[in-house]
């Protein structure tokens, strides 16, 4: 196989932390330290939306793996966002963890799981039982898992 370059996405201010494709590959997504989440259209390269919520370094950032229905970031400011995949709308913000988040995802089941992990040495999966809410609502219910202890 032969790789070659074929766009560079110019518009974050600071490092660019992390970045993914959407399912059907028409737009990326990207983290950065200048605490923004941006969508491109990854033909061109255009910048479609620039997503502010975090308060510090964004370290992660992934599409619904099977639909683009949602985007899920996390950051130094210790939470996972939450924002609709087609217009960039801010629907949730999640808290617990006690330190930087450095990874998130969304399970592909379809069921609005959402998995992070976190420097305070945590995994946590949030459920959501019904479609997210602007403030995540009373469906919330976040499971803690601990890393097992090692022999």
């Amino acid at each position: 196989a032969t790789f070659g370059h074929r766009r560079t996405f110019i518009g974050h201010t600071h490092w660019v932390r992390a970045v993914g494709f959407s399912a059907d590959r028409l737009r990326v997504v990207s983290a950065s330290d200048d605490r923004t989440v941006r969508m491109w259209e990854a033909h061109t390269g255009r910048c479609l939306k620039v997503l502010k919520g975090h308060a510090h370094s964004v370290m992660s950032v992934a599409f619904s793996p099977n639909d683009d229905t949602y985007i899920v970031s996390g950051g130094r400011d210790k939470t996972v966002r939450v924002w609709d995949g087609k217009d960039g709308e801010h629907l949730a913000m999640l808290e617990g963890h006690t330190a930087d988040v450095t990874c998130v995802r969304i399970s592909p089941n379809g069921q609005h799981q959402i998995v992070s992990s976190s420097n305070d040495k945590t995994v946590r999966i949030w459920v959501c039982d019904s479609r997210f809410s602007s403030d995540f609502g009373p469906q919330r219910r976040a499971y803690l898992l601990r890393r097992p202890s090692l022999p």
